[in-house]
Parts: structure tokens; C-alpha cells; sequence
């Protein structure tokens, strides 16, 4: 848990930038995504806070564009997936 909450401590550093060590972080973020609780709503957290402060229009949008350049395709793949939780249909 220490390990995901300084992580999240590292994304809070930047609340409208993606600096170059960021997309890192956010993939080992990713990477913890479905543990058991408590880890998982700290990991939800903070992918709904970088997505309120980095995506959300109307003040960042244009900040996210320019972002999103910083990030592999995959990344923003991940960025996605972390986003919205599994669907469990039987």
C-alpha cells in the first residue's frame, strides 16, 4: 500500500502537466488497478483525479492536448482501461 500511495503522491505533484517521468508512473500505477481494497479505490482515486485535472473541459482540454502527446499509444490505452471498471456479466 505504501508503494501505491507514493505513486499517487508523485501524480499529485503534477495536477496539469505530464512531465516525462509521469507516464511511468501512471503504467506501474496501472499495474495495481484490480488488487484487493484498500489499493484499489487509492489506484481509482487518483486516475479519476489526473483525469478531472488533466482531461476535463473546458479549462484543460487544451492543456490536454498537448499532453497526450507525451504519451505511447499504449499509455493512453492504460489511461483508459483505468478509467472504467471491469464489467462482470455472467
Amino acid at each position: 500500500m505504501g508503494g501505491v500511495l507514493g505513486l499517487a503522491a508523485l501524480v499529485a505533484l503534477a495536477p496539469y502537466d505530464v512531465p516525462s517521468w509521469l507516464p511511468e508512473v501512471l503504467e506501474r500505477l496501472a499495474r495495481h488497478a484490480q488488487q484487493p481494497q484498500p489499493i484499489k479505490a487509492a489506484v481509482s482515486r487518483v486516475f479519476a483525479d489526473f483525469k478531472r485535472t488533466h482531461q476535463a473541459p473546458p479549462t484543460n482540454a487544451d492543456n490536454w492536448a498537448a499532453s497526450r502527446k507525451r504519451l505511447t499509444p499504449e499509455q493512453l490505452e492504460m489511461l483508459a482501461d483505468a478509467e472504467q471498471p471491469p464489467h462482470w456479466y455472467a
